[in-house]
Protein backbone atom coordinates (compact mmCIF):
# COMPACT_ATOMS: atom_id res chain seq x y z
CA UNK A 1 0.00 0.00 0.00
CA UNK A 2 2.24 2.92 1.66
CA UNK A 3 2.92 5.55 -1.25
CA UNK A 4 0.48 3.66 -3.90
CA UNK A 5 -2.54 3.74 -1.36
CA UNK A 6 -1.60 7.56 -0.75
CA UNK A 7 -1.78 8.44 -4.19
CA UNK A 8 -4.48 6.36 -5.04
CA UNK A 9 -6.27 8.12 -2.13
CA UNK A 10 -5.95 11.68 -3.98
CA UNK A 11 -7.98 10.77 -6.74
CA UNK A 12 -9.63 13.63 -8.41
CA UNK A 13 -13.57 13.24 -8.45
CA UNK A 14 -13.94 13.25 -11.69
CA UNK A 15 -11.38 10.31 -12.21
CA UNK A 16 -13.03 8.57 -9.50
CA UNK A 17 -15.74 8.77 -11.75
CA UNK A 18 -14.35 7.35 -14.68
CA UNK A 19 -13.23 4.68 -12.69
CA UNK A 20 -16.23 3.61 -11.19
CA UNK A 21 -17.69 3.78 -14.86
CA UNK A 22 -14.81 1.81 -16.54
CA UNK A 23 -15.61 -1.30 -13.31
CA UNK A 24 -19.05 -0.70 -14.01
CA UNK A 25 -19.24 -0.82 -17.63
CA UNK A 26 -16.56 -4.38 -17.28
CA UNK A 27 -18.35 -6.17 -15.15
CA UNK A 28 -21.90 -5.60 -16.26
CA UNK A 29 -21.60 -5.10 -20.18
CA UNK A 30 -18.63 -7.63 -20.68
CA UNK A 31 -18.42 -10.25 -17.99
CA UNK A 32 -22.12 -10.83 -17.13
CA UNK A 33 -23.17 -10.78 -20.50
CA UNK A 34 -20.70 -13.10 -21.84
CA UNK A 35 -20.66 -15.56 -19.06
CA UNK A 36 -24.50 -15.60 -18.20
CA UNK A 37 -24.79 -17.09 -21.43
CA UNK A 38 -23.00 -20.76 -20.49
CA UNK A 39 -20.39 -22.80 -20.90
CA UNK A 40 -21.30 -24.18 -24.21
CA UNK A 41 -21.20 -20.20 -25.66
CA UNK A 42 -17.96 -19.87 -23.52
CA UNK A 43 -16.69 -23.39 -25.25
CA UNK A 44 -17.55 -22.14 -29.06
CA UNK A 45 -16.20 -19.06 -28.66
CA UNK A 46 -12.70 -19.79 -27.22
CA UNK A 47 -10.58 -16.55 -28.70
CA UNK A 48 -12.99 -14.30 -26.45
CA UNK A 49 -12.34 -16.93 -23.39
CA UNK A 50 -8.98 -15.24 -23.26
CA UNK A 51 -10.50 -11.96 -23.66
CA UNK A 52 -12.88 -12.12 -20.74
CA UNK A 53 -10.48 -13.13 -18.61
CA UNK A 54 -8.00 -10.53 -19.43
CA UNK A 55 -11.21 -8.00 -18.36
CA UNK A 56 -11.95 -9.96 -15.19
CA UNK A 57 -8.12 -9.03 -14.16
CA UNK A 58 -8.59 -5.73 -15.08
CA UNK A 59 -12.67 -5.14 -13.48
CA UNK A 60 -10.43 -7.02 -10.15
CA UNK A 61 -7.58 -4.16 -10.14
CA UNK A 62 -10.16 -1.45 -10.94
CA UNK A 63 -11.76 -2.71 -7.66
CA UNK A 64 -8.38 -3.38 -5.67
CA UNK A 65 -7.91 0.62 -6.51
CA UNK A 66 -11.48 1.12 -5.44
CA UNK A 67 -11.25 -0.14 -2.01
CA UNK A 68 -8.10 1.39 -1.54
CA UNK A 69 -10.04 4.79 -2.33
CA UNK A 70 -12.57 4.23 -0.13
CA UNK A 71 -9.84 3.37 3.20
CA UNK A 72 -8.06 6.57 2.03
CA UNK A 73 -11.74 8.15 2.46
CA UNK A 74 -12.27 6.97 5.24
CA UNK A 75 -8.83 7.66 6.76
CA UNK A 76 -8.94 10.97 6.15
CA UNK A 77 -12.43 11.41 7.92
CA UNK A 78 -10.66 9.65 11.03
CA UNK A 79 -7.57 11.93 10.97
CA UNK A 80 -10.28 14.62 10.99
CA UNK A 81 -12.10 13.55 13.96
CA UNK A 82 -8.61 12.63 15.60
CA UNK A 83 -6.79 15.96 15.21
CA UNK A 84 -9.87 17.88 16.04
CA UNK A 85 -10.10 15.79 19.78
CA UNK A 86 -6.32 16.32 19.99
CA UNK A 87 -5.23 19.74 18.54
CA UNK A 88 -7.02 22.95 17.47
CA UNK A 89 -5.30 21.48 14.09
CA UNK A 90 -7.28 20.37 10.91
CA UNK A 91 -6.54 18.54 8.05
CA UNK A 92 -7.33 21.46 5.33
CA UNK A 93 -10.48 22.36 3.90
CA UNK A 94 -9.55 21.04 -0.08
CA UNK A 95 -8.43 17.96 1.87
CA UNK A 96 -11.84 17.75 3.99
CA UNK A 97 -13.94 18.45 1.10
CA UNK A 98 -11.93 16.18 -1.23
CA UNK A 99 -12.56 13.62 0.66
CA UNK A 100 -16.23 14.38 1.28
CA UNK A 101 -16.99 14.54 -2.21
CA UNK A 102 -15.29 11.07 -2.64
CA UNK A 103 -17.52 9.43 -0.03
CA UNK A 104 -20.53 10.77 -1.32
CA UNK A 105 -19.53 9.45 -5.44
CA UNK A 106 -18.33 6.11 -4.01
CA UNK A 107 -21.41 5.88 -1.51
CA UNK A 108 -23.45 6.89 -4.75
CA UNK A 109 -21.85 4.33 -7.17
CA UNK A 110 -21.98 1.34 -4.68
CA UNK A 111 -25.63 1.66 -4.02
CA UNK A 112 -26.36 1.68 -7.18
CA UNK A 113 -24.07 -1.29 -8.66
CA UNK A 114 -25.64 -3.44 -5.52
CA UNK A 115 -28.88 -2.94 -6.91
CA UNK A 116 -27.58 -3.55 -10.71
CA UNK A 117 -26.56 -6.54 -9.43
CA UNK A 118 -29.54 -8.14 -7.31
CA UNK A 119 -31.64 -7.28 -10.16
CA UNK A 120 -29.13 -9.90 -12.34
Amino acid sequence: RGAQGASLGKVRSGSLKKLLHAQDTIEFEWLRQFWVQGRLHADQRPRWVFAMNAAEECWFTLEEAMVEILERTFNLGQERKDVAKTTSRCLRVSEKDHAQANFLILKSALTKRQSMREAW
